[in-house]
């Protein structure tokens, strides 16, 4: 596909130096329908390409729903990739599955996603930690490194959210913060900061922790270690708030 020159001397100082400047004069110039045509060739053979465009363009799909099974089955691909046939993701491959999911969260980052589906792919991104800690060889701790910049996606756009959105995020957190295996991982306290967070000014809500944290103590009366521990949190969760 050609497109003809210009040797115009004029116009030629008149086109940008910068990458952005050039990207924005081709935009500008180029027909709409080789645009598209670029787009879909391109998604085709480029993964990264096509799972950026299609996370920052989710909202013309999702109708509203949540996105977050479509995100954790986007992940199981992504996981399949790196897994052996032993079930393993070695050292080597553990480097790589990181780097993708997190190039899934920067573009969950960016002003131009729609909040929920910063949430969604988040979330999607938390459900999967305990598979990853069951099959992944971490001695990196890519695990913490992982957990940390998901949280920080959602803890950027909880405040974005209406109060009704607001609540429907606290409790989806609350749901897997309530998984044992979260803090057998040694993951929960990343969920307690936004909780932490969340609640601060809005006893409703600081009453839901509560209530989660009662029915995981409920649970842990055979284990006297992870019920002295979740008595410790909760403890520091009423020292918390009440400072503020």
């Amino acid at each position: 596909m050609g497109h003809e020159n210009n040797d115009n001397p004029a116009q030629e100082q008149q086109r940008p130096i910068s990458v952005r400047g050039q990207l924005e004069h081709i935009l500008a110039h180029l027909p709409a329908d080789e645009l598209s045509q670029f787009v879909l060739e391109t998604a085709v053979y480029d993964s990264a390409f096509r799972e950026t465009f299609l996370i920052t363009f989710s909202d013309l799909l999702s109708e509203g729903q949540r996105e977050e099974s479509r995100y954790q089955t986007r992940l199981h691909k992504i996981l399949a990739q790196y897994t052996n046939k032993d079930g393993y993701i070695s050292h080597k491959n553990a480097a790589g599955l990181i780097a993708a999911i997190t190039s899934l969260l920067d573009t969950a980052r960016k002003a131009t996603t729609p909040t929920r589906e910063s949430i969604d792919l988040s979330i999607a991104v938390l459900s999967i930690m305990p598979e990853l800690g069951e099959k992944m060889d971490d001695s990196e701790e890519y695990l913490y490194t992982l957990m940390e910049q998901t949280c920080t996606v959602l803890l950027e756009c909880f405040d974005a959210l209406n109060p009704e959105a607001q609540q429907d995020c606290l409790e989806r957190i609350l749901g897997i913060y309530a998984e044992p295996a979260y803090l057998d991982l040694d993951l929960d306290s990343f969920l307690l900061v936004l909780l932490k967070d969340w609640a601060r000014d809005d006893k409703m809500r600081q009453a839901a922790c509560l209530r989660t944290q009662e029915a995981m103590l409920k649970g842990s009366e055979d284990d006297q270690w992870r019920k002295s521990y979740l008595i410790e949190q909760t403890n520091n969760l009423l020292a918390y708030w009440k400072s503020e």
